[in-house]
């Protein structure tokens, strides 16, 4: 009986320190717009793939992800079907460059 009371102590102990550190070495990767409202967040280990769909009438845009502490060069997007990818962006806060006249309709971070 004794040695279910300490496992119960034990798990919860063992479990608490897995979750801390796997939160501990992930960072965060935040999309922000033109106007500063945030469009995607998510817990990533290392370089992701931010994927745009974007509402244009114009067939190729030349759009940016501009980090918002200056840390990182510019990423410029391709052209993937009628997306846009950003591909191996660091953690850290994004701004996404699009002229006004195009709405971004989706931002995934895969």
């Amino acid at each position: 009986m004794k040695n279910r009371l300490l496992f119960l102590p034990l798990s919860f102990f063992l479990l608490t320190i897995f979750f801390s550190a796997e939160i501990a070495f992930s960072q965060e990767l935040r999309i922000i717009d033109n106007i500063g409202l945030t469009r995607a967040v998510k817990h990533v280990q290392g370089p992701s793939r931010v994927v745009l769909d974007i509402r244009s009438e114009e067939q190729e845009l030349a759009l940016k992800l501009i980090h918002s502490e200056g840390f990182f060069p510019e990423l410029p997007a391709s052209r993937d079907n009628s997306s846009y990818v950003f591909s191996e962006v660091p953690a850290g806060t994004w701004r996404i460059s699009t002229p006004a006249e195009h709405t971004v309709i989706r931002v995934r971070i895969e």
